[in-house]
């Protein structure tokens, strides 16, 4: 039976309080739409998810400190689109900015999931986190494309600097609700939304399923070896 060590047992949890904080800032990105100094909280917690979810999975110093300085720029750039009475520039720039961002703190989630020695609970709550921030990545790439092809939806996604649009839609289809309300109609933007649709369907399939079953597997022999 594989042993735990203690500073290892101490930082069980950590996921499980990103997932819950990850999913508050979705159920509250639409609600606090149209109370501005509420959507500033929302996007100061939608920053530190992606800050947390970075700093827990990098564990050598000089990959910290350079994350910590991508963070700093996701700050001073979310400032800057503030000042500048959100110009159309400033806010191309600071989607492109964080869907990279972004993107790249779900690859390093979803590799922490897959490189875990041990499956827990809270290396499952990872790969929901990581399952969040794809559907993130996603919704900031369909604004881009929103502003950059003007008419590649049959509705627009965003409107000023109001992206609630593009996550709804953006988790819609990595689900693979698919309500319709909502369609791609740029040739570009439906092979974003079928690539998602697949990504979504591979990832929960493949990965949260199988981190699942050898969790349950594991807890099954070890009650046997306790027996």
């Amino acid at each position: 039976m594989t042993r735990v060590a203690p500073h290892e047992r101490s930082r069980e949890g950590r996921f499980i309080a990103l997932f819950v904080l990850t999913l508050a800032l979705h159920v509250a990105l639409p609600i606090f739409r149209d109370v501005g100094w509420l959507n500033l909280i929302a996007g100061a917690g939608f920053i530190a998810v992606v800050g947390v979810a970075g700093w827990l999975t990098i564990d050598r110093a000089p990959l910290r400190v350079a994350y910590l300085a991508l963070m700093l720029v996701s700050v001073l750039s979310t400032a800057g689109l503030i000042a500048s009475d959100d110009s159309l520039s400033w806010r191309g720039a600071w989607l492109v900015f964080h869907a990279a961002l972004i993107g790249l703190t779900a690859i390093l989630v979803i590799r922490w999931t897959i490189r875990a020695q041990r499956v827990t609970v809270d290396t499952i709550f990872a790969a929901l986190s990581g399952y969040y921030l794809l559907g993130f990545t996603w919704a900031l790439i369909y604004a881009i494309a929103d502003i950059a092809l003007p008419g590649s939806f049959n509705v627009e996604l965003v409107d000023g600097a109001r992206l609630d649009r593009a996550f709804y839609f953006s988790f819609v289809t990595l689900t693979t609700l698919g309500f319709g309300d909502t369609t791609p109609t740029h040739p570009l933007t439906q092979a974003l939304v079928a690539t998602q649709a697949l990504i979504g369907q591979i990832y929960l399939v493949v990965l949260v399923a199988r981190l699942v079953a050898t969790q349950a597997n594991a807890g099954r022999e070890s009650g046997a070896c306790g027996g």
